[in-house]
């Protein structure tokens, strides 16, 4: 059971961290760049994977090719009105939400999200 446990973790750290992985998640703009990590995006009740960018102006998601819904999405920074923080599951401190001026909710599974929160106040100027 344990050894099954560490193959599936081991197995989920290598496709993470694999170079077809990081190819299909690349961005133009590499050098306006300020965090970036291993994200998954809500979309009609499907957890994407992918990568989230925290640009100058923007957020930026892009899927990687291996999910049934492969999307990028865009949001500028002065369209966000609120970052929230909530628990995935009710118990897994990783969830982010991002609420928009136009009313829509976009929800997030991303690292350290403390981190993403405060970078994207900063920048705004909150």
């Amino acid at each position: 059971m344990i050894a099954a446990g560490l193959l599936f973790w081991a197995g989920i750290y290598f496709f993470v961290n694999s170079k077809v992985v990081k190819e299909q998640t690349q961005i133009d703009g590499d050098d306006s760049i300020i965090l970036a990590g291993p994200a998954n995006h809500f979309l009609n009740n499907e957890g994407v994977g992918g990568k989230l960018y925290l640009l100058n102006d923007k957020i930026h998601f892009k899927s990687h090719r291996f999910n049934a819904q492969n999307h990028e999405f865009k949001i500028d920074l002065n369209m966000i009105k609120e970052v929230k923080l909530y628990n995935v599951l009710g118990i897994i401190p990783n969830g982010m939400e991002i609420q928009t001026t136009t009313g829509s909710t976009e929800k997030f599974v991303v690292n350290n999200r403390d981190k993403w929160k405060m970078a994207i106040a900063r920048i705004k100027g909150e």
